[in-house]
C-alpha cells in the first residue's frame, strides 16, 4: 500500500506511529471512505458510536497495514442519521446494525435494520444518554 494522504481525507486530530485520528463532516463521509479505500485500505475493522450529551460521534476504525485509521463524524442528537457505507466497505452491514440498536442512529440504506442484540421488549437505544443527564451537561 502507498503512503495515505491524511491530510487529504480530513482534519488529523492526532497522528502517531500506530494510529491515526481524523475528523471529517458527516456529508463528506462517503467521499472521504471512497479516497481511504482507492489509497488501498480494505479493512474496516470496527465502527463505534458514543452519546457525549451534545451529539453522537461516531468513529470508523480501519486496519492500513498494521496503521489504524479512525475516521470520525458529528451528528445531531436529534436528527442522528448517517449514510451507509456497505457500498465501500461490504463488511460494515454489521457494525451499522449494531450501532442503530445501541445508539438509535438511522442509516440511510441500509436493508437490515432488524436488531442483533437486543429482543423486542429490551430498552431502545441503551447507550443513550437520558434526558437528564443531558440537561446536567452530560456527565
Amino acid at each position: 500500500m502507498d503512503e495515505i494522504d491524511f491530510e487529504g481525507l480530513g482534519k488529523v486530530v492526532k497522528k502517531s506511529k500506530r494510529a491515526t485520528f481524523i475528523e471529517v463532516d458527516a456529508s463528506d463521509l462517503r467521499k472521504v471512505l471512497t479516497k481511504l479505500r482507492l489509497s488501498g485500505v480494505n479493512r474496516l475493522m470496527a465502527i463505534s458510536g458514543v452519546d457525549n450529551g451534545r451529539e453522537i460521534e461516531v468513529i470508523y476504525h480501519f486496519d492500513a497495514d498494521y496503521h489504524i485509521v479512525n475516521i470520525k463524524i458529528r451528528i445531531g442528537r436529534e436528527d442522528s442519521k448517517v449514510e451507509s457505507i456497505t457500498t465501500i466497505f461490504s463488511g460494515a452491514k454489521l457494525f451499522e446494525r449494531e450501532l442503530a440498536e445501541m445508539l438509535d442512529v438511522r442509516i440511510e440504506g441500509n436493508r437490515e435494520p432488524r436488531n442483533l442484540f437486543l429482543c423486542e421488549g429490551s430498552p431502545k437505544a441503551p447507550l443513550r444518554k437520558k434526558d437528564d443527564d443531558v440537561m446536567k451537561g452530560g456527565e
